[in-house]
């Protein structure tokens, strides 16, 4: 089993039309907003994949919430030819911050009391 207190989170950070650098992280209240606008946050990350721009404009609010107070005042700071870009910074901390699949089976499995005292 791995110890979470030995991995150290891979800041990730995104400059908008502003010129600001600024923070990502995704953390319980990121994942209710996405929650609360699309179901489920799969589905939020399905729509983002999908290139939907509401979506881009809502993950990156929902990963910069300690920033800003909506996601359209988050979206007047994006600049078309920044899409890419903020794509690429969005997916970074995806994948830094989100847990493995196995993490989330681990967890799950925990809460329902069915832990192998083998991991």
């Amino acid at each position: 089993m791995s110890n979470v207190t030995s991995i150290k989170r891979k800041d990730v950070t995104v400059v908008l039309s502003d010129g600001k650098e600024r923070p990502m992280k995704f953390t319980l209240n990121s994942m209710a907003i996405l929650e609360e606008k699309y179901g489920t946050v799969d589905e939020a990350f399905k729509q983002l994949e999908a290139g939907k721009i509401t979506a881009v404009r809502d993950v990156l609010y929902s990963a910069m919430l300690d920033d800003f107070n909506s996601a359209k005042e988050v979206g007047s700071l994006i600049n078309i030819e920044d899409i890419d870009k903020i794509s690429d910074a969005l997916n970074s901390t995806i994948s830094t911050d989100m847990p493995s699949d196995d993490d989330v089976a681990k967890t799950q499995a925990k809460v329902v009391g069915k832990v192998d005292p083998n991991n």
